[in-house]
Protein backbone atom coordinates (compact mmCIF):
# COMPACT_ATOMS: atom_id res chain seq x y z
CA UNK A 1 0.00 0.00 0.00
CA UNK A 2 2.79 2.62 0.78
CA UNK A 3 4.36 1.67 -2.47
CA UNK A 4 1.43 2.41 -4.38
CA UNK A 5 0.94 5.41 -2.61
CA UNK A 6 4.81 6.77 -3.60
CA UNK A 7 4.16 5.47 -6.90
CA UNK A 8 0.90 7.49 -7.39
CA UNK A 9 2.32 10.29 -5.56
CA UNK A 10 5.26 10.33 -7.97
CA UNK A 11 3.15 10.29 -10.86
CA UNK A 12 1.15 13.43 -9.71
CA UNK A 13 4.37 15.27 -9.11
CA UNK A 14 5.26 14.43 -12.16
CA UNK A 15 2.54 15.18 -14.14
CA UNK A 16 2.25 18.32 -11.77
CA UNK A 17 5.99 19.43 -13.16
CA UNK A 18 4.96 19.06 -16.77
CA UNK A 19 2.19 21.27 -16.84
CA UNK A 20 4.57 24.03 -14.99
CA UNK A 21 7.29 23.57 -17.88
CA UNK A 22 4.13 23.99 -20.32
CA UNK A 23 3.02 27.06 -18.56
CA UNK A 24 6.60 28.57 -18.55
CA UNK A 25 6.70 27.52 -22.29
CA UNK A 26 3.14 29.40 -23.22
CA UNK A 27 4.56 32.59 -20.84
CA UNK A 28 7.95 32.71 -23.23
CA UNK A 29 5.51 32.59 -26.42
CA UNK A 30 3.31 35.19 -25.31
CA UNK A 31 6.30 37.73 -24.08
CA UNK A 32 7.84 37.18 -26.51
CA UNK A 33 5.31 37.78 -28.75
CA UNK A 34 4.25 40.91 -27.53
CA UNK A 35 7.98 42.02 -27.54
CA UNK A 36 8.70 42.04 -23.75
CA UNK A 37 12.29 40.01 -24.31
CA UNK A 38 13.31 40.46 -20.56
CA UNK A 39 10.24 39.76 -18.81
CA UNK A 40 10.10 36.43 -20.68
CA UNK A 41 14.07 35.09 -19.98
CA UNK A 42 12.91 33.53 -16.30
CA UNK A 43 10.68 31.48 -17.91
CA UNK A 44 12.59 30.68 -20.39
CA UNK A 45 15.74 29.64 -18.12
CA UNK A 46 12.73 27.10 -16.33
CA UNK A 47 12.14 25.62 -19.83
CA UNK A 48 15.47 24.92 -20.58
CA UNK A 49 16.40 23.29 -16.78
CA UNK A 50 13.60 21.08 -17.57
CA UNK A 51 14.21 16.97 -18.15
CA UNK A 52 11.32 17.75 -20.95
CA UNK A 53 13.79 17.36 -24.30
CA UNK A 54 11.01 17.93 -26.46
CA UNK A 55 9.68 20.97 -24.99
CA UNK A 56 13.45 22.29 -24.45
CA UNK A 57 13.58 21.97 -28.56
CA UNK A 58 10.25 23.70 -28.93
CA UNK A 59 11.65 26.40 -27.04
CA UNK A 60 14.70 27.02 -28.84
CA UNK A 61 12.98 26.63 -32.28
CA UNK A 62 10.58 29.32 -31.40
CA UNK A 63 13.48 31.59 -29.80
CA UNK A 64 15.16 31.41 -32.56
CA UNK A 65 12.67 32.17 -35.09
CA UNK A 66 11.37 35.33 -33.01
CA UNK A 67 14.70 36.66 -32.55
CA UNK A 68 15.26 37.16 -36.25
CA UNK A 69 11.84 38.23 -37.24
CA UNK A 70 10.98 42.01 -38.26
CA UNK A 71 8.76 42.31 -35.14
CA UNK A 72 11.24 40.53 -32.47
CA UNK A 73 12.43 41.93 -29.57
CA UNK A 74 15.22 40.00 -28.45
CA UNK A 75 17.48 42.14 -30.71
CA UNK A 76 17.01 45.38 -29.24
CA UNK A 77 16.56 43.69 -25.58
CA UNK A 78 20.09 44.51 -24.27
CA UNK A 79 20.13 40.83 -23.31
CA UNK A 80 21.07 38.88 -26.23
CA UNK A 81 24.38 37.90 -24.43
CA UNK A 82 22.03 36.07 -22.19
CA UNK A 83 19.29 34.04 -24.59
CA UNK A 84 22.37 33.46 -27.02
CA UNK A 85 24.52 31.57 -23.94
CA UNK A 86 21.07 29.93 -23.37
CA UNK A 87 21.09 28.91 -26.87
CA UNK A 88 24.40 27.89 -26.74
CA UNK A 89 24.22 26.25 -23.68
CA UNK A 90 21.54 24.04 -25.31
CA UNK A 91 23.57 23.13 -28.15
CA UNK A 92 26.15 21.88 -26.57
CA UNK A 93 24.06 19.48 -24.04
CA UNK A 94 21.68 17.92 -26.57
CA UNK A 95 22.94 17.38 -30.29
CA UNK A 96 26.86 16.63 -30.19
CA UNK A 97 25.89 13.23 -28.42
CA UNK A 98 22.89 12.19 -31.21
CA UNK A 99 24.55 9.62 -33.67
CA UNK A 100 22.43 10.82 -36.58
CA UNK A 101 20.52 14.30 -36.78
CA UNK A 102 17.21 14.30 -38.21
CA UNK A 103 15.54 17.16 -40.59
CA UNK A 104 14.06 19.03 -37.29
CA UNK A 105 17.34 18.63 -35.28
CA UNK A 106 19.17 20.50 -38.82
CA UNK A 107 16.83 22.81 -38.76
CA UNK A 108 17.14 23.37 -35.19
CA UNK A 109 20.62 23.76 -35.02
CA UNK A 110 20.29 26.18 -37.81
CA UNK A 111 17.96 28.10 -36.71
CA UNK A 112 20.04 28.82 -33.34
CA UNK A 113 23.34 29.37 -35.62
CA UNK A 114 21.62 31.66 -37.57
CA UNK A 115 19.68 33.91 -34.23
CA UNK A 116 23.49 34.28 -33.55
CA UNK A 117 24.68 35.55 -36.83
CA UNK A 118 21.69 37.67 -36.97
CA UNK A 119 23.25 39.39 -33.78
CA UNK A 120 26.49 39.62 -35.03
CA UNK A 121 27.92 36.29 -34.20
CA UNK A 122 30.19 35.92 -37.77
CA UNK A 123 31.64 32.39 -37.01
CA UNK A 124 27.81 31.22 -37.22
CA UNK A 125 26.64 32.03 -40.30
CA UNK A 126 27.61 29.23 -42.86
CA UNK A 127 26.79 26.52 -39.95
CA UNK A 128 23.52 28.10 -40.40
CA UNK A 129 23.40 28.08 -44.05
CA UNK A 130 24.84 24.44 -43.86
CA UNK A 131 22.22 22.80 -41.14
CA UNK A 132 19.08 25.09 -43.05
CA UNK A 133 19.99 23.78 -45.90
CA UNK A 134 20.37 20.38 -44.89
CA UNK A 135 16.99 20.57 -43.20
CA UNK A 136 15.39 22.10 -46.52
CA UNK A 137 16.90 18.90 -48.85
CA UNK A 138 14.41 17.55 -46.38
CA UNK A 139 11.46 19.32 -47.21
CA UNK A 140 11.47 21.28 -43.47
CA UNK A 141 9.19 23.43 -43.29
CA UNK A 142 10.34 26.99 -42.82
CA UNK A 143 13.59 25.95 -43.69
CA UNK A 144 14.05 27.66 -47.14
CA UNK A 145 12.47 31.04 -45.84
CA UNK A 146 15.49 31.52 -42.91
CA UNK A 147 17.93 30.05 -45.37
CA UNK A 148 17.18 32.96 -47.43
CA UNK A 149 17.60 35.16 -45.04
CA UNK A 150 21.00 34.23 -44.13
CA UNK A 151 21.75 33.88 -47.75
CA UNK A 152 20.74 37.64 -47.82
CA UNK A 153 22.99 38.39 -44.79
CA UNK A 154 26.06 36.28 -46.93
CA UNK A 155 25.51 38.08 -50.03
CA UNK A 156 26.38 41.39 -48.16
CA UNK A 157 29.03 40.16 -46.54
CA UNK A 158 30.62 38.50 -50.21
CA UNK A 159 29.40 40.40 -52.65
CA UNK A 160 30.36 37.18 -55.63
CA UNK A 161 27.89 35.47 -54.13
CA UNK A 162 25.44 35.32 -56.79
CA UNK A 163 22.10 37.31 -56.87
CA UNK A 164 19.78 34.33 -58.57
CA UNK A 165 21.08 32.05 -55.78
CA UNK A 166 19.51 34.32 -53.14
CA UNK A 167 16.44 34.69 -55.74
CA UNK A 168 16.25 30.89 -55.94
CA UNK A 169 15.94 30.63 -52.14
CA UNK A 170 13.26 33.73 -51.76
CA UNK A 171 11.12 32.04 -54.56
CA UNK A 172 11.56 28.54 -53.04
CA UNK A 173 10.26 30.11 -49.48
CA UNK A 174 7.39 31.87 -51.31
CA UNK A 175 6.01 28.78 -53.26
CA UNK A 176 6.30 26.85 -49.95
CA UNK A 177 4.42 29.15 -47.87
CA UNK A 178 1.86 29.81 -50.84
CA UNK A 179 2.42 33.86 -50.39
CA UNK A 180 4.78 36.57 -51.41
CA UNK A 181 5.55 37.65 -48.19
CA UNK A 182 8.98 36.00 -48.58
CA UNK A 183 9.60 37.72 -51.88
CA UNK A 184 7.98 41.03 -50.56
CA UNK A 185 9.99 41.44 -47.35
CA UNK A 186 13.30 41.23 -49.95
CA UNK A 187 12.01 43.83 -51.73
CA UNK A 188 11.50 45.96 -48.48
CA UNK A 189 15.18 46.03 -47.53
CA UNK A 190 16.30 46.75 -50.74
CA UNK A 191 13.63 49.49 -51.30
CA UNK A 192 14.97 51.02 -47.98
CA UNK A 193 18.13 50.81 -48.97
CA UNK A 194 17.11 52.30 -52.15
CA UNK A 195 15.34 55.25 -50.28
CA UNK A 196 18.30 56.28 -47.63
CA UNK A 197 21.20 55.47 -49.78
CA UNK A 198 21.77 59.44 -50.34
CA UNK A 199 24.89 60.60 -49.96
CA UNK A 200 26.59 57.50 -49.98
CA UNK A 201 30.10 57.25 -52.14
CA UNK A 202 29.45 54.14 -54.07
CA UNK A 203 26.25 55.04 -56.46
CA UNK A 204 26.01 51.01 -56.94
CA UNK A 205 24.61 50.26 -53.58
CA UNK A 206 21.38 52.41 -54.74
CA UNK A 207 21.43 51.01 -58.11
CA UNK A 208 21.65 47.84 -56.91
CA UNK A 209 18.78 47.88 -54.80
CA UNK A 210 16.60 49.31 -56.54
CA UNK A 211 17.26 46.39 -59.23
CA UNK A 212 16.48 43.82 -56.38
CA UNK A 213 13.46 45.88 -55.75
CA UNK A 214 12.48 45.63 -59.72
CA UNK A 215 13.33 41.95 -59.77
CA UNK A 216 11.36 40.98 -56.74
CA UNK A 217 7.96 42.37 -58.33
CA UNK A 218 8.81 41.15 -61.64
CA UNK A 219 8.98 37.80 -59.92
CA UNK A 220 5.78 38.47 -58.20
CA UNK A 221 4.53 38.95 -61.27
CA UNK A 222 5.49 35.93 -62.92
CA UNK A 223 5.71 33.34 -60.25
CA UNK A 224 2.52 34.59 -58.33
CA UNK A 225 0.54 36.87 -60.63
CA UNK A 226 -2.92 35.99 -58.72
CA UNK A 227 -0.59 37.89 -55.47
CA UNK A 228 0.35 40.77 -57.59
CA UNK A 229 -1.52 42.89 -56.42
CA UNK A 230 -0.58 42.92 -52.72
CA UNK A 231 2.64 43.73 -53.88
CA UNK A 232 0.88 46.82 -55.79
CA UNK A 233 -1.05 47.43 -52.54
CA UNK A 234 1.93 47.22 -50.41
CA UNK A 235 3.87 49.79 -51.35
CA UNK A 236 1.42 51.92 -51.99
CA UNK A 237 0.45 51.76 -48.57
CA UNK A 238 4.56 52.25 -47.81
CA UNK A 239 4.10 55.34 -49.63
CA UNK A 240 1.74 56.71 -47.61
CA UNK A 241 2.68 56.06 -44.74
CA UNK A 242 3.19 58.94 -43.61
CA UNK A 243 1.50 62.84 -44.38
CA UNK A 244 4.07 63.54 -46.85
CA UNK A 245 3.77 61.14 -49.74
CA UNK A 246 6.71 59.28 -50.65
CA UNK A 247 6.80 59.82 -54.29
CA UNK A 248 10.43 57.59 -55.08
CA UNK A 249 8.34 54.80 -53.76
CA UNK A 250 5.40 55.51 -56.53
CA UNK A 251 7.62 56.34 -59.06
CA UNK A 252 9.43 53.02 -58.98
CA UNK A 253 5.85 51.39 -59.60
CA UNK A 254 5.22 53.58 -62.48
CA UNK A 255 8.76 52.60 -63.79
CA UNK A 256 7.91 48.92 -63.32
CA UNK A 257 4.47 48.82 -64.83
CA UNK A 258 5.52 50.87 -67.82
CA UNK A 259 8.34 48.50 -68.54
CA UNK A 260 7.16 45.46 -68.10
CA UNK A 261 4.76 42.77 -70.09
CA UNK A 262 1.56 43.19 -68.94
CA UNK A 263 -0.05 39.87 -68.97
CA UNK A 264 -3.90 38.69 -68.57
CA UNK A 265 -3.37 36.97 -65.40
CA UNK A 266 -6.01 37.99 -63.17
CA UNK A 267 -3.95 38.69 -60.37
CA UNK A 268 -1.27 41.35 -62.73
CA UNK A 269 -4.70 43.20 -64.06
CA UNK A 270 -5.67 43.53 -60.65
CA UNK A 271 -2.66 44.97 -59.65
CA UNK A 272 -3.16 47.22 -62.58
CA UNK A 273 -6.34 48.69 -62.30
CA UNK A 274 -5.06 49.09 -58.10
CA UNK A 275 -2.34 51.53 -59.32
CA UNK A 276 -4.26 53.36 -61.04
CA UNK A 277 -7.02 53.36 -58.05
CA UNK A 278 -4.66 54.90 -55.73
CA UNK A 279 -4.12 57.03 -58.33
CA UNK A 280 -7.85 58.22 -58.57
CA UNK A 281 -9.07 58.49 -55.43
CA UNK A 282 -5.83 58.88 -53.41
CA UNK A 283 -2.97 60.48 -54.76
CA UNK A 284 -2.03 63.40 -52.94
CA UNK A 285 0.10 65.21 -55.60
CA UNK A 286 -2.39 64.37 -58.60
CA UNK A 287 -5.13 66.84 -59.68
CA UNK A 288 -8.57 65.42 -57.88
CA UNK A 289 -10.52 67.55 -60.21
CA UNK A 290 -13.30 65.63 -62.86
CA UNK A 291 -11.32 66.80 -65.49
CA UNK A 292 -8.35 65.20 -63.88
CA UNK A 293 -9.98 61.90 -62.71
CA UNK A 294 -12.09 61.11 -66.03
CA UNK A 295 -9.11 59.85 -67.78
CA UNK A 296 -7.47 57.65 -64.95
CA UNK A 297 -11.28 55.63 -64.55
CA UNK A 298 -11.39 55.48 -68.23
CA UNK A 299 -8.27 53.64 -68.65
CA UNK A 300 -8.87 51.48 -65.23
CA UNK A 301 -12.25 50.18 -67.20
CA UNK A 302 -9.99 49.85 -70.06
CA UNK A 303 -8.14 47.15 -67.89
CA UNK A 304 -10.78 45.37 -67.62
CA UNK A 305 -12.61 45.21 -71.00
CA UNK A 306 -15.05 47.54 -69.95
CA UNK A 307 -16.59 44.71 -68.04
CA UNK A 308 -18.31 47.09 -65.41
CA UNK A 309 -19.65 44.25 -63.70
CA UNK A 310 -16.44 42.79 -63.39
CA UNK A 311 -14.82 45.47 -62.61
CA UNK A 312 -16.93 47.00 -59.70
CA UNK A 313 -15.98 43.88 -57.46
CA UNK A 314 -12.66 44.85 -57.77
CA UNK A 315 -13.00 48.66 -57.31
CA UNK A 316 -15.11 47.70 -53.70
CA UNK A 317 -12.55 45.01 -52.83
CA UNK A 318 -9.49 48.35 -52.89
CA UNK A 319 -11.88 50.82 -51.41
CA UNK A 320 -12.27 48.21 -48.53
CA UNK A 321 -8.76 47.46 -48.13
CA UNK A 322 -6.63 50.50 -49.53
CA UNK A 323 -4.61 52.35 -46.75
CA UNK A 324 -4.23 55.86 -47.86
CA UNK A 325 -2.97 58.35 -45.56
CA UNK A 326 -5.01 61.09 -44.08
CA UNK A 327 -4.89 63.58 -47.07
CA UNK A 328 -5.82 60.82 -49.61
CA UNK A 329 -8.63 59.81 -47.82
CA UNK A 330 -9.83 63.70 -47.64
CA UNK A 331 -9.14 63.91 -51.40
CA UNK A 332 -11.28 61.31 -52.11
CA UNK A 333 -14.43 62.93 -50.38
CA UNK A 334 -15.49 64.61 -53.99
CA UNK A 335 -14.32 61.19 -56.05
CA UNK A 336 -17.77 60.55 -57.36
CA UNK A 337 -16.65 57.43 -58.74
CA UNK A 338 -19.93 55.37 -59.27
CA UNK A 339 -21.35 58.21 -61.51
CA UNK A 340 -18.83 56.41 -64.23
CA UNK A 341 -21.03 52.97 -63.88
CA UNK A 342 -24.33 52.07 -64.81
CA UNK A 343 -26.85 50.25 -62.43
CA UNK A 344 -25.53 46.21 -62.61
CA UNK A 345 -26.40 43.09 -60.55
CA UNK A 346 -23.42 43.15 -58.56
CA UNK A 347 -21.54 40.04 -57.54
CA UNK A 348 -20.53 40.93 -54.25
CA UNK A 349 -23.45 42.86 -52.89
CA UNK A 350 -22.34 43.27 -49.34
CA UNK A 351 -18.82 44.42 -50.38
CA UNK A 352 -20.17 46.77 -53.42
CA UNK A 353 -22.71 48.71 -50.95
CA UNK A 354 -20.09 48.61 -48.11
CA UNK A 355 -17.93 50.64 -50.07
CA UNK A 356 -20.66 52.45 -51.92
CA UNK A 357 -21.42 54.17 -48.41
CA UNK A 358 -18.12 54.74 -47.16
CA UNK A 359 -17.19 57.21 -50.25
CA UNK A 360 -20.17 59.54 -50.37
CA UNK A 361 -22.08 57.35 -53.58
CA UNK A 362 -25.35 57.45 -54.81
CA UNK A 363 -26.05 53.61 -54.51
CA UNK A 364 -29.95 53.81 -54.98
CA UNK A 365 -30.22 53.41 -58.92
CA UNK A 366 -28.23 50.08 -57.79
CA UNK A 367 -30.74 48.87 -55.00
CA UNK A 368 -33.56 47.86 -58.04
CA UNK A 369 -31.83 45.35 -59.56
CA UNK A 370 -30.08 44.14 -56.16
CA UNK A 371 -32.20 42.42 -54.14
CA UNK A 372 -33.58 41.76 -51.82
CA UNK A 373 -32.16 44.94 -49.73
CA UNK A 374 -31.84 43.47 -46.55
CA UNK A 375 -29.07 41.51 -48.39
CA UNK A 376 -26.70 44.46 -47.29
CA UNK A 377 -28.08 46.84 -45.26
CA UNK A 378 -25.82 46.00 -42.31
CA UNK A 379 -23.01 46.47 -44.63
CA UNK A 380 -24.54 50.00 -45.74
CA UNK A 381 -24.30 50.30 -42.06
CA UNK A 382 -20.72 49.60 -41.88
CA UNK A 383 -19.91 51.79 -44.81
CA UNK A 384 -21.58 54.67 -43.10
CA UNK A 385 -19.87 54.42 -39.69
CA UNK A 386 -16.42 53.42 -41.55
CA UNK A 387 -16.70 56.87 -43.25
CA UNK A 388 -17.67 58.93 -40.15
CA UNK A 389 -14.32 57.57 -38.05
CA UNK A 390 -12.54 58.64 -41.23
CA UNK A 391 -14.26 62.23 -41.38
CA UNK A 392 -12.91 62.60 -37.64
CA UNK A 393 -9.67 61.27 -38.46
CA UNK A 394 -9.37 64.13 -40.93
CA UNK A 395 -10.97 66.84 -38.83
CA UNK A 396 -8.14 65.36 -35.94
CA UNK A 397 -4.78 65.24 -37.93
CA UNK A 398 -3.39 69.32 -37.11
CA UNK A 399 -0.93 68.42 -39.69
CA UNK A 400 -3.43 68.41 -42.31
CA UNK A 401 -6.05 70.67 -41.23
CA UNK A 402 -7.03 73.69 -42.48
CA UNK A 403 -10.47 75.27 -43.95
CA UNK A 404 -10.11 74.00 -46.93
CA UNK A 405 -10.20 70.47 -45.54
CA UNK A 406 -12.40 72.03 -43.56
CA UNK A 407 -14.71 72.35 -46.10
CA UNK A 408 -14.26 69.34 -47.58
CA UNK A 409 -15.29 67.10 -44.24
CA UNK A 410 -18.36 69.17 -44.06
CA UNK A 411 -19.27 68.86 -47.72
CA UNK A 412 -18.63 64.54 -47.51
CA UNK A 413 -21.53 65.07 -44.20
CA UNK A 414 -23.46 66.84 -46.49
CA UNK A 415 -23.47 64.36 -49.48
CA UNK A 416 -24.15 61.31 -46.67
CA UNK A 417 -27.10 63.24 -44.73
CA UNK A 418 -28.70 63.78 -48.41
CA UNK A 419 -28.48 59.67 -49.04
CA UNK A 420 -29.73 58.91 -45.70
CA UNK A 421 -32.66 61.05 -46.33
CA UNK A 422 -33.87 59.46 -49.17
CA UNK A 423 -32.96 55.82 -47.97
CA UNK A 424 -34.88 56.94 -44.87
CA UNK A 425 -38.34 56.80 -47.05
CA UNK A 426 -37.12 53.72 -48.81
CA UNK A 427 -38.11 49.77 -48.35
CA UNK A 428 -35.35 47.94 -46.45
CA UNK A 429 -34.29 51.17 -44.49
CA UNK A 430 -37.26 52.82 -43.54
CA UNK A 431 -37.56 53.24 -39.64
CA UNK A 432 -34.11 51.53 -39.26
CA UNK A 433 -32.72 52.85 -36.26
CA UNK A 434 -28.61 52.60 -37.35
CA UNK A 435 -30.01 54.64 -39.89
CA UNK A 436 -30.98 57.34 -38.05
CA UNK A 437 -27.74 57.44 -35.98
CA UNK A 438 -25.85 57.77 -38.98
CA UNK A 439 -27.89 60.92 -40.07
CA UNK A 440 -27.44 62.29 -36.42
CA UNK A 441 -24.06 61.55 -36.26
CA UNK A 442 -23.43 63.00 -39.48
CA UNK A 443 -25.18 66.06 -38.51
CA UNK A 444 -23.15 66.62 -35.23
CA UNK A 445 -19.59 65.85 -37.27
CA UNK A 446 -20.75 68.74 -39.86
CA UNK A 447 -21.60 71.12 -36.81
CA UNK A 448 -18.72 70.41 -34.83
CA UNK A 449 -16.58 71.06 -37.86
CA UNK A 450 -18.24 74.10 -38.64
CA UNK A 451 -18.20 75.53 -35.15
CA UNK A 452 -14.54 74.62 -34.41
CA UNK A 453 -13.11 75.57 -37.73
CA UNK A 454 -14.95 78.32 -38.49
CA UNK A 455 -15.82 79.47 -35.01
CA UNK A 456 -19.40 79.88 -35.95
CA UNK A 457 -22.77 78.50 -34.69
CA UNK A 458 -24.07 76.36 -37.53
CA UNK A 459 -27.13 78.22 -39.31
CA UNK A 460 -29.03 74.66 -38.74
CA UNK A 461 -28.71 74.79 -34.65
CA UNK A 462 -32.18 74.92 -33.89
CA UNK A 463 -32.62 71.84 -36.62
CA UNK A 464 -30.53 69.35 -34.78
CA UNK A 465 -32.86 68.32 -32.01
CA UNK A 466 -35.44 67.58 -34.70
CA UNK A 467 -33.42 64.53 -35.70
CA UNK A 468 -33.91 62.36 -32.67
CA UNK A 469 -37.79 63.33 -32.49
CA UNK A 470 -39.99 60.64 -33.21
CA UNK A 471 -37.42 58.00 -31.94
CA UNK A 472 -38.35 55.41 -29.39
CA UNK A 473 -37.04 54.65 -25.87
CA UNK A 474 -35.23 51.98 -26.94
CA UNK A 475 -33.31 53.87 -30.12
CA UNK A 476 -32.60 56.46 -27.41
CA UNK A 477 -31.13 54.33 -25.19
CA UNK A 478 -29.04 52.10 -27.74
CA UNK A 479 -27.61 55.36 -29.87
CA UNK A 480 -24.04 56.03 -28.51
CA UNK A 481 -23.45 59.62 -28.60
CA UNK A 482 -20.51 60.15 -29.37
CA UNK A 483 -20.22 63.09 -32.20
CA UNK A 484 -23.43 64.34 -30.75
CA UNK A 485 -21.18 64.94 -27.22
CA UNK A 486 -18.40 65.99 -29.12
CA UNK A 487 -20.35 68.47 -31.00
CA UNK A 488 -22.55 69.63 -27.64
CA UNK A 489 -19.25 69.98 -25.34
CA UNK A 490 -17.28 72.44 -27.88
CA UNK A 491 -21.00 74.53 -28.33
CA UNK A 492 -21.53 74.39 -24.61
CA UNK A 493 -18.05 76.00 -23.82
CA UNK A 494 -18.83 78.71 -26.51
CA UNK A 495 -22.15 79.51 -24.94
CA UNK A 496 -20.55 79.36 -21.53
CA UNK A 497 -17.65 81.97 -22.62
CA UNK A 498 -19.96 84.36 -24.36
CA UNK A 499 -18.18 83.96 -27.70
CA UNK A 500 -18.85 85.13 -31.32
CA UNK A 501 -22.71 86.91 -30.36
CA UNK A 502 -23.45 87.65 -34.11
CA UNK A 503 -23.15 83.87 -35.25
CA UNK A 504 -24.98 83.03 -32.23
CA UNK A 505 -27.82 85.30 -33.05
CA UNK A 506 -27.58 84.33 -36.76
CA UNK A 507 -28.20 80.60 -35.69
CA UNK A 508 -31.32 81.31 -32.96
CA UNK A 509 -32.73 84.17 -34.82
CA UNK A 510 -32.06 86.22 -31.75
CA UNK A 511 -30.82 89.76 -31.49
CA UNK A 512 -27.65 90.06 -30.39
CA UNK A 513 -28.28 89.64 -26.40
CA UNK A 514 -28.56 87.12 -23.11
CA UNK A 515 -31.72 86.03 -25.14
CA UNK A 516 -29.26 84.66 -27.86
CA UNK A 517 -27.67 82.73 -25.12
CA UNK A 518 -30.77 81.39 -23.26
CA UNK A 519 -32.04 79.92 -27.01
CA UNK A 520 -29.00 78.22 -27.01
CA UNK A 521 -28.90 76.66 -23.65
CA UNK A 522 -32.17 75.52 -24.62
CA UNK A 523 -31.02 73.60 -27.76
CA UNK A 524 -28.43 72.15 -25.70
CA UNK A 525 -30.34 70.77 -23.15
CA UNK A 526 -32.55 69.01 -25.22
CA UNK A 527 -29.40 67.39 -27.14
CA UNK A 528 -28.36 66.31 -23.78
CA UNK A 529 -31.61 64.77 -23.18
CA UNK A 530 -31.45 62.45 -25.89
CA UNK A 531 -29.83 59.95 -23.87
CA UNK A 532 -32.38 60.29 -21.28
Amino acid sequence: MRLYFLATLLALTLVSTAQTDKASFDSVRSLLTARKAVDALPYLKKVMASSDEELKQQASVFVSENWTSVNGGIALSGKTKEFATIAINYLNATFPGKSQLSARDQYTIGMIHWALAYSGVSASLQKSLSYLSAAMKQGYPNAAYYMAQAATMLKQQQPAVPWNDVFDLYIRASLERKSPEPLLELADRNLHEYTTTFGKQDPTVKDTARQVFLTCLETVKNVMPDSFYLAVDRYWGQAMTFDQQDDQVIGLLDYFLRATQHTDAPGFRKGLAWHYLYRYFFDNNGSKAPEARAPIMDTIRTIYGRNDAGLLPVISAFLLRARPNTLGRALSIRSNWLASFKPVTVTDRQSFFQAAASTEQNFIPFMALNQPVSDYTSAVDRGFRRRLDNLLDIAADKEIFSAQIAAVIRYGASLNKDLLKKLASMPGFANDAQMKYNLADFAALEAYVELMVENHVPLDLESLPSLFSGWTGTERKNYNPQYLDMFVEALDKMVRQRRNLQSLGNATGKSMDFNDYEAAQKIIAKLKAVKK
